[in-house]
């Protein structure tokens, strides 16, 4: 009876999460955190809310591991001298960027300026190059096996779409250097590594950005099927190979387009949409061309 009683705790809080963390809507906008994706078509179907995923109490979990190290982080850069902001202080908000009609942005982990003072002079010296300058900070978390790849590569080899979202940052924000702080949950481990932001590979992601908001059908499939290898643990592979139906909602319907100021506009109704009727759609919703 007592080990059933702790299985039915586990389930309990397995149950919990799921309530606290489960968002009922779709993120509004196309984030600068998964415009790097390979396939463009996923992020196609993840702006158009093709479909919203429900996750275990378990997976809930790990995803907020990685706010929870946001803040040991900021604690951890601090302590060695650098100054870290982690808000705007015009919008107590987090650091923002804004694109393409305000369908694209993202938010800053934090920003920061090294100002030294702490520690053997000759630890100093090699980040000397970095005083009073202002930099990003990107914080991630990461498994056992993906935080080897990350200090036998660098985070460049290793995660390029982590790569592409600071530079994505960093240009928008005029910035020299980024610092990429991995932490990894097995063991602890801490890896940092100071890195240029690419200008243009900012400059790609937003054309590629506008191609994705602005179209009305998906891009080309990057797999003939979902046994491709980027397709098997893909949340749209149902979607985009074996014709399952999309969530419905107005952004997964023909009738609604993209407009400036993060707008939609219905073609059917003509009228725009407002934010929080998107989810629901209506009577005359009409699924997407999914060719």
């Amino acid at each position: 009876m007592l080990k059933e009683a702790g299985a039915a705790i586990g389930a309990l809080v397995d149950l919990s999460c799921q309530e606290i963390y489960h968002s009922d809507a779709p993120r509004q906008h196309l984030g600068a955190s998964i415009i790097g994706e390979e396939c463009a078509r996923k992020i196609w179907y993840s702006f158009r809310w093709a479909t919203h995923g429900v996750y275990t109490g378990k997976q809930y979990r790990l995803f907020n591991t990685g706010h929870k190290e946001e803040i040991r982080f900021v604690e951890w850069f601090r302590s060695i001298g650098f100054e870290v902001s982690e808000l705007d202080e015009s919008t107590s908000q987090q650091h923002r960027i804004s694109a393409v009609g305000g369908h694209f942005g993202g938010s800053l982990d934090s920003k920061a300026c090294y100002r030294g003072g702490y520690g053997p002079k000759e630890l100093q010296a090699l980040i000397s190059f970095l005083l009073n300058v202002n930099v990003l900070l990107e914080f991630k978390t990461h498994n056992k096996v993906n935080f080897a790849k990350l200090k036998n590569h660098g985070v460049i080899l290793a995660f390029p779409k982590h790569y592409t979202q600071m530079s994505t940052y960093g240009t928008f924000y005029g910035m020299q250097y980024c610092i990429y702080a991995g932490y990894c949950k097995d063991d602890d481990s801490l890896y940092f590594e100071v890195v240029k932001p690419d200008h243009n590979i900012c400059n790609d992601m937003l054309r590629k950005a506008e191609e994705v908001i602005t179209q009305q059908t998906p891009p080309r499939k990057a797999g003939l099927d979902s046994s491709f290898w980027m397709c098997k643990k893909c949340t749209y592979a149902e979607i985009c190979h074996n014709n399952q139906p999309m969530m419905l909602n107005c952004r997964s319907c023909r009738h609604a387009i993209a407009q400036d100021n993060k707008a939609w506009f219905c073609n059917h109704w003509k009228g725009f949409i407002p934010e929080d009727r998107q989810i629901e759609g209506c009577q005359m919703w009409a699924q997407l061309d999914n060719k």
